[in-house]
């Protein structure tokens, strides 16, 4: 399968920081609408702000790796699933 490895990676980090975004909110909904403690807010964003973390930077080193797989290969990078 041909794919785009460029429009796969802008998606991937368009994905990426509207999670984090919907993260934030969260939190700001978890302290100010539901009056839970900050502690439990801020519990949350750590919990969920690493996995959002993790997720983030691998997305942008999968760009990287298929920047560099384009740059060798051509326009189009060939994807075996």
């Amino acid at each position: 399968m041909l794919i785009n490895s460029y429009l796969t990676v802008h998606t991937g980090i368009a994905v990426v920081a509207v999670m984090l975004v919907t993260m934030v909110l969260l939190t700001l909904v978890i302290t100010i609408v539901w009056h839970k403690p900050t502690l439990v807010a801020l519990a949350f964003l750590m919990v969920f702000g690493t996995s959002q973390a993790v997720l983030g930077l691998c997305s942008l080193c999968y760009g990287a790796l298929a920047g560099a797989e384009q740059h060798i290969l051509g326009d189009q990078v060939v994807c075996l699933h």
